[in-house]
């Protein structure tokens, strides 16, 4: 109850609509050497030409490429290898650029898209017949950050502890934050 005594009770309802037009491929290919192993190299891609979002039936379709946080481009590149029991991975995966959080409208001037980045990964992995796989890997093998957002001049929102200076934000407890 607030302070007039009012009581809003509201049920959750899905009134939005979202169409999306755009281009997704993937193109592998496999390949064996009899002393080195099998491999497999793979090459994926999304392209997002538009995506429109209605919240209501009411509104009106709105464009978010180009608006909203959403990357026209992403891709990613994987090579595998498996010989007996053992295999490795290898993968990459890259984010096109996109509008930062607080960007000016519909086509913000380019200084105010987050930068394209490529993150790698890595495993090698043991396959124990009946008894499963065991696999060690690595996220982010180089430790590549997420760009910082050009538009969050109070903070980087996707990176929140970092502020507007690129500095590493101190806790009252005396640790950081990267």
């Amino acid at each position: 109850l607030d302070e007039l005594g009012s009581l809003v009770l509201l049920g959750a309802q899905n009134l939005a609509k979202q169409t999306v037009r755009g281009i997704d491929g993937e193109v592998s290919y496999q390949f064996a050497f009899e002393s080195a192993g099998n491999f497999t190299a793979a090459y994926s891609a999304t392209w997002i030409d538009s995506l429109k979002l209605q919240l209501t039936d009411d509104s009106e379709n709105q464009e978010q490429i180009d608006l909203d946080q959403i990357p026209e481009l992403r891709m990613g590149a994987r090579l595998d290898w498996t010989w007996d029991a053992w295999g490795a991975q290898l993968s990459a995966d890259y984010v096109g650029k996109y509008p930062g959080a607080f960007s000016e409208g519909p086509n913000p001037p380019d200084d105010q898209y987050i930068a394209s980045w490529t993150t790698w990964d890595t495993q090698v992995r043991y396959t124990f017949a009946k008894w499963g796989t065991l696999r060690l890997g690595v996220d982010n093998l180089f430790d590549r950050e997420m760009p910082r957002d050009p538009t969050a001049h109070a903070g980087n929102r996707p990176n929140q502890f970092i502020d507007a200076s690129g500095k590493t934000i101190k806790l009252a407890s005396g640790d950081s934050i990267a």
